[in-house]
């Protein structure tokens, strides 16, 4: 059982950035959204779905980074892996997003190929593809302070960035 509590303490600890800089990131995203079509008032489910986003997208980024591919650029610049971590993130968003309008779309209208012709039309594209834009800033530059604390060592940027022991 002391094995289990560790595990999850373990696991806790190391989401929790990666949770906390979603959190933040997608809020802000919901926020733009929000201001930029008009649609003012307070949207709690749009924020909770956001939060809860941050969560599963924490844990998601924790489990890509242990694929072997995602360290194929150790003792390269750092540009490599950040490019490559932030490619991969970007490239899922889209993926995920994608799919969640397409769920949307088969829920109204039966078929895949009806939701597809109809997504095509109704979907405001400018819309996604500004949120995804949000999203490729926001998964670039954790995936740039991935590979600052891989390369510096674990704590580094945020000892010297928010202070604290050294």
């Amino acid at each position: 059982m002391r094995k289990v509590f560790q595990w999850l303490k373990d696991e806790i600890v190391n989401i929790t950035p990666a949770v906390a800089f979603f959190l933040i990131a997608f809020n802000l995203i919901v926020l733009t959204d929000m201001l930029t079509t008009e649609s003012y008032g307070l949207r709690i489910f749009s924020y909770i779905g956001a939060s809860i986003l941050a969560i599963i997208v924490g844990k998601a980024v924790l489990v890509a980074n242990h694929m072997p591919v995602m360290n194929k650029f150790n003792g390269r610049p750092l540009i490599y892996g950040t490019i490559l971590r932030g490619s991969t993130y970007f490239v899922f968003t889209v993926m995920i997003r994608f799919a969640e309008h397409l769920i949307r779309f088969i829920s109204r209208y039966g078929s895949v190929d009806s939701a597809i012709r109809h997504m095509a039309v109704e979907l405001y594209w400018p819309r996604f593809w500004a949120v995804q834009i949000w999203l490729a800033v926001i998964l670039f530059v954790f995936a740039a302070y991935q590979e600052l604390e891989r390369a510096m060592g674990r704590g580094f940027v945020r000892r010297h960035f928010l202070g604290g022991r050294g």
